[in-house]
């Protein structure tokens, strides 16, 4: 394996020997005496010009840094960037049109320091780096780097075909056999190429292509000569108009854009130009408009999706930390305060409950049983959010009464309530073909007049997971009750369809911001205007994947200071 050479220039001297143990593993690492350079930077003048090879450790008598063997690629920080940026400019306008990267690595606290100079590098990168960053990073570079090596010494195999072809002409039938050589070898120098290679005219006409530009974008050969660039790069045609039309030659330049296949499929790619000098006169009298132009495609397909997963990957990270963090703190403050109040409850039924009642020490049992209880549904919600994500859930469908499962359940809840909170469910008819129906009517506990009645299909049962849906509705009911006002209506309605079975539950409490509400359904996440009502942030994550469950649906509808409603759909068998 070719070991590439790679110089390092970091003032902060911990940073350099960890860089360079790293990267001695794949390449050749240059550590130049920074301290000597730094002396000899000082006396740099700013008309730099560029010596004849580049070597490093000395300062030369036109003012430009000399390193002691060639490199591929120079990795500085904001420091060295900012004393030796003549340096640098000389390397590169010495190297040109070689393409020489200049990697700088420097806090985010050093960016303004060495703005001014990013023109003279070819790729920033901000500490801390992740390694597989700055590992990708270096191998765009290099390849980069060896493309333009192979690039030059092909351009220079092709000048000279052009010099010989254009002497071909001028002479004798033999000059001619000549010119046909080379051109043969000129189409093996571009049919050798792993990369669609395309030489246009300045103003963006396409003279030529090879065999991979065939097989990449689907045309022939005499489908594109003379057509304009853009048809096979939209975005990059006025790139090389305004080039011809200014003077300006696009040597070097690397342009990434979209690239388009003849069956209309785009991909991504990058995009090198170069000047291909051409035989209709001597390079004395040569024009910029006489030159021919030859770009080489790269597709970067590979490239960009390892990006992304890059991204996504960090973005899963930042997402787990902070679920982490949320899931500490919800821990902490949910199981400190019911610990706090059992160690209370015993220490006052040790030291103090001699003169108490049977009935005094039985209601602090009780408190203390109750708060366990709490606890153990906390740590339950917990578990289950856990066997939701990781698939081990348990879906275990059975006959329901849903009309008594959801009458019983309000009946529960309204004993726990009082008249703190009023429950009024509502069960709608269902609506199938004409049979026989009787009335049903509930009446609950307490209070009165909680039930509005319609006919309905006798013992409605259908397939529901009973102990998932009363995750459902449990949470979706307290919620409707801990966030409305004392005395508010809670307003709970099932209805029956042939093939589905919908429980809307509606509340006139303080509403959920519109910001939260894409969050809703994240574990642990609590809306912004919750105050200091407690809560886990677990209710609403274990509603949606119990309703998943059963591939159901869940809705929201919400208004700050209105109120909420939730909209359950489930699925059932007609």
């Amino acid at each position: 394996m070719n070991m590439h050479r790679i110089l390092l220039l970091l003032e902060h001297r911990e940073n350099r020997s960890l860089l360079a143990d790293w990267l001695s593993r794949r390449h050749q690492v240059l550590l130049p005496n920074l301290a000597t350079i730094n002396a000899q930077a000082a006396s740099l003048r700013p008309n730099l010009q560029p010596t004849n090879q580049m070597t490093s450790a000395t300062a030369t008598s036109s003012g430009s840094l000399a390193v002691s063997s060639p490199f591929d690629l120079c990795i500085l920080d904001g420091q060295a960037l900012h004393r030796l940026w003549h340096w640098v400019q000389a390397c590169k306008q010495e190297a040109d049109p070689l393409f020489l990267p200049f990697l700088l690595v420097t806090p985010r606290s050093s960016l303004n320091m060495a703005a001014c100079h990013w023109q003279w590098v070819d790729e920033v990168l901000v500490s801390p780096v992740e390694k597989a960053e700055l590992q990708f990073r270096l191998d765009v570079l290099l390849r980069t780097r060896q493309l333009s090596l192979d690039l030059d010494q092909r351009n220079g195999e092709l000048q000279t075909v052009n010099t010989q072809l254009t002497a071909a002409i001028q002479r004798s039938e033999y000059a001619r056999l000549e010119v046909q050589k080379s051109e043969t070898r000129f189409r093996s120098l571009l049919e050798s190429a792993p990369d669609p290679i395309v030489v246009v005219e300045p103003q963006g006409q396409i003279v030529l292509i090879n065999s991979e530009t065939e097989r990449t974008f689907g045309y022939h050969q005499d489908e594109l000569q003379g057509t304009p660039l853009d048809r096979l790069l939209p975005q990059i045609s006025d790139e090389v108009s305004q080039s011809a039309a200014l003077s300006r030659p696009l040597s070097g330049a690397v342009i990434g854009c979209w690239a388009r296949r003849k069956d209309g499929n785009t991909f991504p790619v990058e995009v090198r130009f170069s000047p291909l000098e051409t035989p209709h006169d001597s390079p004395e009298k040569r024009q910029h408009d006489d030159r021919l132009i030859t770009a080489i495609i790269r597709d970067v397909t590979v490239q960009k999706q390892a990006e992304q997963e890059i991204r996504n990957a960090l973005q899963a990270e930042q997402e787990l930390s902070a679920m982490k963090t949320r899931f500490v703190s919800m821990v902490s403050h949910e199981f400190r305060n019911p610990l706090t109040s059992i160690s209370l409850t015993s220490h006052l039924l040790e030291q103090c409950s001699e003169g108490w009642s049977d009935e005094k020490r039985q209601e602090y049992f009780q408190r203390i049983k109750k708060t366990v209880r709490m606890m153990n549904e906390l740590l339950e919600d917990v578990l289950f959010i856990g066997q939701a994500d990781s698939g081990k859930s348990v879906f275990n469908p059975t006959p329901l009464n849903v009309v008594l499962f959801c009458q019983e359940l309000v009946e529960e809840l309204q004993t726990h309530l009082g008249n703190q909170h009023q429950i009024t469910l509502t069960v709608e008819p269902i609506t199938v073909e004409p049979i026989t129906v009787e009335p049903i009517t509930v009446e609950l506990i307490e209070p009165a007049n909680t039930l509005d009645t319609h006919p309905a299909i006798a013992a409605p049962t259908v397939l529901l997971d009973a102990k998932l849906l009363r995750h459902v509705l449990i949470n979706l009911l307290n919620n409707a009750t801990k966030y409305s006002p004392q005395g508010g209506h809670v307003y709970f309605s099932l209805i029956r369809h042939p093939n589905r079975v919908v429980f809307q539950i509606r509340d006139e409490g303080i509403g959920i911001p519109e910001a939260d509400q894409v969050h809703l359904f994240e574990a642990f996440h609590r809306a912004g205007n919750v105050g200091s009502i407690a809560g886990t942030g677990l209710g609403l994550s274990i509603v949606q994947r119990c309703v998943a469950l059963h591939g159901g649906t869940v809705e929201v509808v919400s208004k700050i200071n209105v109120g909420t409603t939730f909209t359950v759909t489930i699925p059932v068998q007609p």
